[in-house]
């Protein structure tokens, strides 16, 4: 006969609210099971006295596992518990860390690319070539990858040899570098830069609307963090569109500004049309990119050699299309001068360093996460040139500032919301039957 069950917990590790939910899965699971059982009070102290049964109790439940009643296993038991709860805490506090580790990663990558679209831009004034810098700037990352993937990563290698892998390579290197990059600077070069920020603070709707169309992000907008990702996610892009359209009375005047704007005079557009065809692509290539990203990761589980493969490739697109438009010895040429610190400092931090921590966040949280630190280029790039080329801060920058801040925290709180959503949704405990040598039915709640 099945022996009845009594509950223990040691209530100085394991709250009462705790014991009892488990003990009440447990009822229900031994119900289905043992229904002679249920003559038995499971939260009783005491020994069932029912003559129904043969002998007294042999086993005791605990909250995760029922073992045979004796005080080794008592103090055993306690101790697991104890080492799972703080091992659950442990997890709580870890989450909490990456989260914010993540954050300061696409901050720093943020500051990383408007240093590296300064010096792409001071680059281009010294009649450089667009895609011979970035095919110069990718080789030389993945030149300083490779060394790094070879000595961390080096099980991975095999793995190379896959087509699928050199096509999602290939895929994420012409939708974020060739076309993403290239078309954005040419759009630039027939606009202006004011005008091509307009169109870049759009990635964030783009990617997002891409991940919910692909089923990689849900949209939820009958939840309230659904609803706050939303709201963020437009805060954000009109911060940097105020940022961008309204300039406002300058903060912090001085004389070398005064005389800077007194000569300056609004540059004319070349092509209004073309480029701002060349953006709109540039914004779709660059959302697309952070979502074939994810799918390059699932078929390489690599950042150090997805990153490699991403910069070589890119690389090779650059070279192939730059030398079927310009062959000139002059455009290919480096000297010691702008271009070859655009080339050098771009390829190892906009590039190698950058890219892997875009990478980095993409595996741990979703394809839209990064980019919705995009606008905050915006303000970087603006901060940069004030401070380091005189230009002004104007109201319109504080402004958009402050509404970035807040779209960000509301996109971030609904995400956070949204994890401990799924975590609570998701079953805690399962149960499993195993028995001991008297062939006594042991039920054990855990992860299988």
């Amino acid at each position: 006969m099945t022996s009845p069950i009594r509950f223990f917990a040691n209530r100085s590790i394991v709250h009462k609210s705790t014991v009892r939910g488990i003990a009440s899965q447990l009822t229900t699971y031994h119900r289905h099971t043992h229904p002679s059982s249920l003559k038995c009070n499971v939260h009783s102290h005491k020994y069932c006295s029912s003559s129904n049964y043969e002998s007294k109790p042999k086993y005791i439940a605990r909250p995760w596992v029922l073992l045979p009643r004796s005080k080794k296993h008592r103090e055993l038991e306690s101790y697991k518990i104890g080492v799972e709860m703080y091992e659950i805490q442990e997890k709580k506090l870890s989450s909490w860390v990456s989260t914010a580790l993540v954050i300061t990663a696409m901050m720093v990558v943020q500051i990383v690319f408007a240093a590296s679209q300064i010096l792409t831009n001071l680059a281009l004034k010294q009649h450089g070539f667009l895609l011979a810098l970035l095919a110069y700037r990718h080789l030389f990352a993945a030149a300083c990858i490779a060394p790094i993937a070879i000595i961390f990563d080096r099980k991975r290698m095999k793995e190379l040899k896959e087509v699928r892998v050199w096509f999602w390579a290939f895929l994420t290197s012409l939708s974020g570098i060739t076309m993403g990059m290239g078309l954005f600077y040419y759009g630039v070069r027939d606009t202006s830069a004011a005008y091509a920020t307009n169109y870049s603070n759009l990635i964030p709707i783009i990617t997002f609307l891409f991940s919910v169309i692909i089923r990689m992000e849900k949209l939820e907008l009958s939840t309230y963090w659904g609803k706050a990702k939303g709201i963020g996610a437009i805060i954000c892009v009109g911060g940097a569109l105020v940022i961008s359209l309204y300039s406002g009375p300058s903060l912090v005047v001085s004389s070398h500004n005064s005389m800077h704007h007194k000569h300056m005079t609004p540059k004319p557009y070349t092509n209004l049309l073309r480029g701002t065809l060349l953006l709109i692509a540039s914004c779709f290539g660059y959302a697309f990119w952070f979502v074939v990203q994810a799918k390059l990761l699932k078929v390489l589980p690599s950042k150090h050699w997805s990153n490699f493969l991403t910069c070589l490739v890119a690389a090779a697109q650059c070279a192939v299309l730059g030398l079927c438009l310009d062959r000139t010895p002059r455009s290919w040429s480096l000297g010691w001068d702008v271009k070859l610190l655009c080339v050098s400092v771009s390829g190892i931090f906009a590039s190698a360093l950058a890219f892997y921590l875009i990478l980095w966040a993409v595996q741990l949280k979703d394809p839209s996460y990064p980019s919705m630190f995009d606008p905050f280029s915006v303000v970087f790039v603006a901060l940069i040139q004030a401070f380091f080329f005189g230009d002004q801060l104007t109201l319109g920058l504080l402004l958009g500032m402050i509404l970035m801040i807040i779209g960000l925290y509301c996109y971030l709180w609904g995400k956070r919301k949204e994890e401990l959503s799924a975590n609570k949704d998701s079953p805690l405990v399962s149960p499993r039957v195993a028995t001991d040598p008297a062939n006594h039915p042991i039920v054990i709640l855990g992860t299988p």
